[in-house]
């Protein structure tokens, strides 16, 4: 405490509210002030409070901005789905359209060349029948002289020919069963007859003990 009365303490805003600076240094209107006054001065520079975050919300509130916010996520991560599946979806669609497109286009360039086609194969039957009249494989000499080589001996004779325009039969007799299959394994083998495909069922045995056979020969 001084003579005058009590110290006072006051901050440079008030000072300088309450006294006209004139343009002035603000120390130095104050050293002229108490001169003039007999009052004593302090300035006291203080420090802002620092700044506190402070979260008000209840616990329950912030849980649920939580969960609102996980359920954002989800949602966006469905909308991203369904749009993948959506996209897949429409691309499927795209492909049967457009598998449906080139099945039509085939049919009717299937329908347009059907009379050709038709032509064609009819073609090939008809040249298939006239096969063995142009063809000197199919002579029944050419192929009578190919039976005749392919005998195994003198012991197996040749009683009947056959042939058609899709098969040959051969019926024979041989003294024994074993000379039979030597004729049938001599035909299989034989070049000028390989256009065929022989067949020899087991042969009859007659009361001569003689074999009685057959072999049906069919165009490759």
């Amino acid at each position: 405490m001084n003579a005058m009365g009590p110290e006072r303490v006051l901050g440079p805003e008030e000072l300088a509210g309450l006294l006209d600076l004139g343009g002035r240094p603000l120390p130095a209107v104050l050293d002229t002030a108490c001169v003039r006054t007999g009052l004593h001065y302090q300035l006291r520079n203080e420090t802002p409070p620092a700044s506190v975050k402070l979260n008000l919300l209840p616990d329950s509130w912030r849980q649920r901005r939580a969960q609102l916010v996980k359920r954002g996520e989800w949602q966006k991560r469905l909308t991203l789905a369904g749009g993948a599946y959506a996209a897949i979806f429409l691309l499927f669609l795209l492909y049967l359209a457009y598998s449906r497109f080139a099945i039509a286009r085939l049919d009717r360039l299937i329908a347009r060349d059907a009379p050709q086609t038709q032509f064609i194969r009819e073609t090939e039957a008809n040249w298939k029948a006239l096969a063995p009249a142009i063809d000197s494989r199919f002579y029944p000499v050419e192929i009578l002289l190919h039976l005749y080589e392919s005998l195994p001996s003198a012991d197996v004779h040749i009683t009947a020919y056959n042939q058609s325009a899709r098969q040959i039969s051969v019926d024979g007799e041989s003294n024994t069963a074993a000379l039979a299959y030597q004729f049938a394994e001599k035909i299989k083998k034989n070049s000028g007859l390989q256009n065929f495909r022989f067949d020899m069922a087991a042969p009859r045995i007659l009361a001569n003990n003689h074999a009685q056979f057959r072999l049906e020969g069919k165009p490759r």
